[in-house]
């Protein structure tokens, strides 16, 4: 699954800042799921959970996550507007974002002018806002 996958890379990272900052043991980190990614919040938190068992500088570990909506904007008339997973788009075009957020220039078009020439401003991604830590 994609989720188990970001967990990983999630947990990976997490080590990583440890390791760097001299931590011997992580309290808790503060994630940010970009709304485009369509990231099943209970599957990806029961992957860190599993993940996380039994490792000591995860012992007693919280994770916080929150989604950051997803805004486009057009480079075309500059318009900027949010995207939702909640549209009325098919459920293939919906996955094939999922996976690659990339292809949604080709299922997505400015409201406003119609282009397809637009940049993800935010809302993409598996992002570690903050970590909490003990020396």
């Amino acid at each position: 699954m994609h989720e188990w996958a970001l967990a990983e890379a999630v947990i990976s990272s997490l080590s990583e800042i440890t390791r760097k900052k001299g931590l011997r043991k992580i309290k808790g980190a503060y994630i940010l799921l970009g709304e485009m990614q369509n990231i099943d919040r209970k599957v990806f938190r029961f992957a860190v959970r599993e993940l996380t068992k039994n490792k000591k500088p995860f012992d007693g570990f919280t994770l916080n996550i929150k989604n950051e909506k997803t805004t486009l904007k057009c480079r075309s008339c500059g318009n900027e507007w949010t995207f939702s997973f909640s549209s009325k788009m098919p459920e293939d075009y919906l996955e094939a974002i999922h996976f690659i957020p990339e292809v949604s220039h080709v299922y997505i078009k400015c409201p406003k002018c119609g282009s397809r020439d637009f940049e993800i401003v935010k809302g993409r991604g598996v992002w570690i806002k903050s970590v909490k830590g003990v020396r």
